[in-house]
């Protein structure tokens, strides 16, 4: 299987770099496929806007390199997750919210507060 850097770069959203003399300056980005970079570029200024660990992320990307170059960085962060979370049959539990938290409560007020109950219904 190819590395994810790969993937970034067909798809469009790998950072563009050059070197030269020791020193690092910014480069273009790869041109890749358009309509998947343009379909993670929304999908990133979406996750950025959320209560994530995307929006954490993308805030502080902001501040330092700019709005554009924010933007890209979290559609980069979005294929590589979705890379792993799919190579590893996995799902997705963000750092910063807990999704299944309000289901749990819920579950919990039907069953009557007993956990061994609302475990068994939530399996």
């Amino acid at each position: 299987m190819r590395p994810p850097t790969s993937l970034s770069e067909w798809a469009g959203v790998h950072p563009g770099d050059n070197k030269s003399a020791g020193k690092r300056k910014r480069g273009k980005t790869a041109s890749g496929d358009r309509w998947i970079r343009r379909t993670l570029s929304k999908r990133g200024h979406a996750a950025a806007m959320t209560p994530s660990h995307f929006a954490r992320a993308f805030k502080g990307i902001k501040a330092r390199r700019g709005y554009k170059r924010a933007v890209v960085a979290i559609a980069r962060e979005l294929l590589w997750t979705m890379f792993f979370l799919i190579s590893r049959n996995d799902v997705h539990r963000d750092r910063v919210v807990d999704y299944a938290a309000p289901f749990l409560k819920k579950v919990l007020t039907e069953v009557g507060g007993r956990a061994e109950e609302a475990w068994a219904a939530t399996a």
